[in-house]
């Protein structure tokens, strides 16, 4: 669970913050007048992260071609390969 912290508060122990994600792997919400505006966590989760959304796009990507190729917008593999291969 994230521990929130004000801005003001981050600010000021920012390196203490630092420590706490990197080696005990805390994760932080920063707010503002009480709404969350940024959310701090590890460098090594980040990257995770992103390779999951990364993820996601590629088989929305996959499934939105199946749905156009099904509704005869698309092309055969074949003639994408010949159309590269050329």
């Amino acid at each position: 669970m994230a521990v929130k912290v004000s801005v003001a508060e981050a600010k000021s122990r920012f390196s203490d913050l630092i420590a706490r994600i990197r080696f005990a792997r805390e994760h932080f919400i920063v707010e503002r007048r009480g709404k969350p505006v940024v959310a701090i966590i590890g460098y090594e989760e980040y990257k995770a992260i992103e390779s999951i959304l990364e993820d996601l796009e590629d088989i929305q990507d996959a499934k939105e071609a199946m749905a156009e190729y099904r509704a005869g917008k698309g092309r055969p593999v074949e003639e994408v390969f010949d159309e590269i291969e050329s």
